[in-house]
Formats: C-alpha cells, sequence, structure tokens
C-alpha cells in the first residue's frame, strides 16, 4: 500500500513498523510528522535501537533543524515554515512520508501541510483514526484504513502487556479535607478547627498530601 492509514493500539510499535518499512523499501529520502517535541526523540531513539547506526537520521523541531536519510520532524515547525519550504521546493525532495497520530489529519494544519507532500508514498498512523473530527477528512487527505492490529491480536503476540491494578495497603494515613464553606452552626471538617461557631471557609490540603506522599 502507498497510500491510507495504518490502524494499531498504542504502544503496539508504529514506529518499529515503520523502521521495518524503510529498512525493506529503501525511500531515497523519508519523513515521519509527529504533533509533539518529546515524541521527536522518541521516534529517533526507537529507530536506534531498532536500526542501529546504519540509518541516518535527522531532527526538526523547538530549534533543531538537520535533515537525513530519515528526518523526524513537528508538524507546527514545518507548518510555520510551509511558505519558504515551499517556494524551495523542499518538499519535493521525500519519496515517503509517514504522519504519526494521524487522526489529527482532519484539523486545517495537518491537512494543508500533508497535501504539500507529492511523495509516492503517504502513510498515517494512529490508534483511533476515526475519533477526531470528520474522518471522511482525513480518508480524503491519506487514503482508507488498509490495514488494522487489533488489541487482542498484538496482547496475544506477546507486544503489549494486560495492565493490573494492584492495592498495595500501608499504614499511611492523612486527613484530607476539600474546599468548603461552613455556617455558624455546622461542623467543619477541619478536627478541633478554632473557627467552630462562626462562619468560615478553608481551602483544600492537596497541595500537603501531594508532598506528604512524593516525600515518602
Amino acid at each position: 500500500h502507498r497510500q491510507g492509514i495504518y490502524k494499531s493500539p498504542t504502544g503496539s510499535g508504529k514506529s518499529g513498523a515503520v523502521a521495518g518499512f524503510l529498512w525493506l523499501h529503501h525511500p531515497k529520502r523519508a519523513i515521519v510528522m509527529v504533533d509533539r517535541i518529546n515524541l521527536v526523540d522518541q521516534w529517533i531513539a526507537d529507530f536506534k535501537k531498532l536500526c542501529g547506526d546504519k540509518l541516518n537520521i535527522g531532527a526538526i523541531g523547538s530549534g533543531q533543524w538537520s535533515e537525513g536519510q530519515v528526518t523526524i520532524a513537528t508538524v507546527q515547525t514545518l507548518h510555520k515554515r510551509r511558505e519558504h519550504l515551499k517556494k524551495e521546493g523542499w518538499f519535493n525532495q521525500f519519496s515517503a512520508m509517514f504522519l504519526d497520530e494521524s487522526h489529527h489529519a482532519t484539523a486545517q494544519m495537518y491537512r494543508e501541510l500533508v497535501s504539500l507532500f507529492p511523495a509516492r508514498i503517504r502513510i498515517g498512523m494512529s490508534a483511533t483514526p476515526d475519533q477526531t473530527g470528520d474522518f471522511a477528512i482525513a480518508l480524503n487527505v491519506l487514503g482508507p484504513v488498509f490495514h488494522e492490529d487489533t488489541y487482542d491480536e498484538i496482547r496475544e503476540a506477546g507486544f503489549i502487556l494486560t495492565p493490573k491494578v494492584k492495592v498495595i495497603h500501608t499504614p499511611y494515613r492523612f486527613n484530607y479535607w476539600g474546599d468548603h464553606t461552613v455556617k455558624a452552626n455546622e461542623e467543619c471538617d477541619i478536627p478541633n478547627c478554632p473557627k467552630i461557631g462562626t462562619p468560615h471557609s478553608h481551602k483544600n490540603n492537596y497541595g500537603k498530601l501531594r508532598a506528604d506522599i512524593v516525600q515518602d
């Protein structure tokens, strides 16, 4: 498939699928667009883990601008400079374009940017491609969902662990109170409050609770 959407659960390894695609097909230049700068670092780390130093990786976003055989870039940075990049013909150098979290393709900024790439291969990836905005727009921008890995399939294959909640009881106790207002004839949530018998109010003590938990 050269156009379309790959649907797979969060944490299932979509970056690994892209790395595998690049390794097999060797596009001349490829770009992966993400929506947050921390994802640039995450994608680079995943690629290095899977491909070692054999893949020349560039990074664009948050003041960085380096280009490689594969470039990881934030949508925001490219969109901000799109007019200048269009004049340079910058978008024409890529033969493969991947859009992470492609459910955002319904937003105008993403639509404009994706449309600037004439790449032969244009693929979006998302766990929930149809849950943001008008899905028909995403289909028109990227193409149909050509493959879906379900959560159960990924879990049975051992790539995703089913989370379990385990309650661990400790001797820690804390007398928490929320924001409250007390009338003259009402009891106050704060033990031994010196203002009992008069109308008054108290802010919550969540900050103290949080500080105690972090400390111990």
